[in-house]
């Protein structure tokens, strides 16, 4: 309340002013540190976006799908170190399964470690592991992946759900190789990250973090200098110094780094994906690749990595046997992650699919619903069978009716839509005309009933059953009783209601056969004999105007019927006085011009048709709490802020594939 308060005091004055969303208070040292984020201004488009893009994120949190889909929690005893339950293994599983499978196939030698017990952070331990025994240039590249678990003493104020953690494992690799073996491995790995997310669903971005470019130019003009002044006494005779002072915040000397730029360099321009220069962001070591990742919500998270590393083979005096046996070289160390922190991905990937998982990683593939207590033998058997075909399968053993059975479980690990969210309509009310929705008992009918004689008896109206009618959805028996409890005839779908028609297939050409019959009538040869061409012209006007254009602003008019009332129209204005065909003087393309540019004013119908249709667009935008909105965003969802639904998934398809 107090922000509201003050930005509209600062927007009054016209001050501008900063939008604070959120802030953090960890603890160092005793001390408190105030992490503040800062948008933008009050009244800017990206504010604007910004907000709400978190008010989308809010709903897909992490936190929130784990605790709904019972995939993990934290104990308070335990904060910072997430216990994850069967359904949450069974994912965290899977990725590992399928990194490790990658592992596998590229040539990676997975180095096994004690879950618990101190041990070397994963650098230096690799190093150790290649000087253990002399190697040889033919073993190289030797490839290492680790998934060693490790503690960190977060503060507790930096703790953020699985995203920053005291307790996770970590996929880290380590690849040595020759220089002249720099370019491929790198492709090779940025070939590796491609595929992996890729079949994650991730678009990502590439970085090539260097040293800061005026050390570097500094660097280069020196060398320069310096080769020049080495020329210089033999042609003069005299002496000079060139001051190179290294900077202190890097490792080694700016030629390698040079060296190991430029190798990163070459292999992302042949790796065919755009790339950009973070300068002055490199590790203190050497270059490094940064992969920052977009999920569905737009939002920049920082996974992958690789880096080149000249420095840390040289401090372990690591070497090799070159092809002259006499001859020893120093290896290049690449570091290198994919999923990085692999509890901070599961976050990632869970808001990413919004609690949507992919068949592939989902930790139920599918669930055995039995119709009563007899068949649940049966069902824990077939679920047996399954489960040994290799997928991820649960009985629903509650008590439940199989259709909510099937609504529950689809809802809770596909759609992610709770069924207390869906919009519950029970009637319609118009100007003189209701629609009542129960379900297809004669209990309910009798109900319904009754409350109609109280309508009646408490407001004096009468209520016209010759109007009224029952009408079904779908197969039911026992019509016949049911409408009899309140007295009224049956009626089918489809049907008319209010001049529209009602349950037709969206493009059933049959459900347009009124609005053509009447266009026919109008548009009739006899009175095309006593018109003149303006007043054919006014009259196919003035039919346009009229019935047509409440069906149209509705429903999409197909084609074929868009035609035949066209030529209906061309023949109309065209036709002889006596009822012959003459030709058409003008195409038909020509006549719907503006007034303006030549035309006679008329308009294609399926252009009407599509800007009709197309004012929905901005009401959808515009709708705050209108009924028939709620019931499109509760059955296909929104995107792009909320300016249009998602597409129509059309019919539940239940699809099983192997697990891989």
């Amino acid at each position: 309340m107090a922000r509201i308060i003050w930005s509209l005091v600062f927007s009054l004055f016209g001050i501008p002013w900063l939008f604070l969303p959120q802030y953090r208070t960890p603890y160092w040292g005793g001390k408190v540190l105030l992490w503040e984020e800062s948008v933008g201004k009050l009244g800017e488009r990206p504010l604007y976006e910004y907000i709400a893009r978190i008010e989308e994120a809010k709903k897909y949190d992490h936190r929130l799908l784990g605790v709904k889909q019972e995939l993990f929690f934290c104990h308070p005893l335990s904060p910072g170190s997430w216990f994850f339950l069967p359904h949450g293994g069974r994912i965290y599983n899977k990725l590992m399964e399928f990194i490790k499978a990658q592992y596998k196939e590229r040539g990676y030698h997975e180095v096994e470690k004690q879950e618990f017990g101190l041990k070397p952070m994963n650098c230096p331990g690799h190093c150790l592991m290649f000087e253990h025994r002399v190697r040889s240039y033919r073993e190289l590249p030797l490839r290492l992946a680790d998934f060693g678990v490790l503690h960190r003493n977060e503060a507790s104020g930096a703790l953020t759900g699985l995203t920053r953690v005291r307790r996770f494992q970590q996929d880290d690799a380590h690849i040595f190789c020759r220089e002249s073996q720099i370019k491929d491995e790198v492709m090779g790995v940025l070939e590796f990250i491609n595929y992996a997310y890729n079949i994650f669903g991730f678009t990502y971005e590439l970085k090539l973090s260097t040293i800061i470019m005026h050390l570097l130019f500094k660097f280069l003009a020196s060398r320069v200098i310096r080769e020049a002044i080495d020329d210089y006494p033999r042609k003069t005779g005299l002496i000079a110094c060139v001051n190179t002072k290294r900077p202190e915040k890097y490792l080694g000397d700016l030629e390698t780094w040079e060296k190991a730029e430029a190798a990163l360099t070459e292999a992302l321009n042949q790796s065919g994906k755009p790339w950009e220069i973070d300068e002055g962001d490199g590790a203190f070591y050497g270059p490094k690749i940064d992969i920052s990742v977009s999920d569905a919500l737009s939002r920049k998270f920082q996974c992958a990595t690789l880096q080149l590393d000249f420095q840390l083979p040289s401090r372990f005096d690591l070497s090799y046997s070159a092809e002259d046996e006499a001859k020893r070289e120093r290896p290049v160390m690449i570091h290198r992650a994919i999923l990085g922190s692999v509890e901070r991905m599961f976050a990632i990937l869970l808001e990413h699919y919004k609690g949507k998982w992919p068949f592939w990683l989902s930790p139920r593939q599918a669930i055995v619903c039995p119709v009563s207590e007899k068949s649940q033998p049966y069902a824990l058997k077939v679920r047996d069978q399954i489960h040994q075909a290799g997928y991820y399968v649960d009985v629903d053993t509650t008590d439940r009716k199989i259709q909510k059975k099937v609504i529950s479980n689809y809802c809770k690990y596909n759609s992610w839509k709770d069924r207390e969210q869906a919009v519950k309509v029970t009637h319609l009310l118009f100007a003189d005309d209701t629609i009542i929705f129960c379900e297809a008992k004669k209990e309910a009918l009798l109900h319904l009933g009754w409350v109609l004689f109280w309508f009646e008896a408490a407001s004096g109206l009468k209520i016209n059953l010759d109007k009224s009618m029952v009408i079904l959805v779908g197969e039911v028996d026992g019509v016949l009783d049911m409408a009899a409890e309140i007295g009224c005839r049956v009626g089918q779908l489809p049907t008319v209601y209010l001049g529209l028609p009602l349950g037709a297939p969206n493009r059933d050409v049959s459900a347009w056969d009124g609005v053509e019959e009447r266009t026919r009538r109008r548009l009739s040869l006899w009175k095309r004999q006593y018109l003149s061409k303006g007043g054919r012209l006014t009259l196919i006007k003035s039919t346009m105007s009229s019935f047509p254009l409440y069906q149209m602003s509705v429903f999409r008019m197909p084609k074929s019927v868009a035609r035949r009332i066209e030529k209906l129209q061309r023949d109309f204005l065209w036709g002889g006085a006596n009822g012959g065909t003459k030709s058409h003087l003008v195409k038909w393309e020509a006549v719907c011009v503006e007034k303006e540019k030549g035309g006679l004013g008329l308009r294609k119908i399926t252009s009407l048709n599509k800007a009709l249709l197309g004012k929905w667009i901005w009401r959808f935008a515009c709708a705050k709490e209108e009924l028939w909105k709620k019931v499109l965003e509760a059955k296909y969802g929104k995107e792009e802020f909320g300016w249009r639904t998602r597409k129509a998934n059309g019919a539940l398809v239940l699809e099983f594939g192997r697990r891989s």
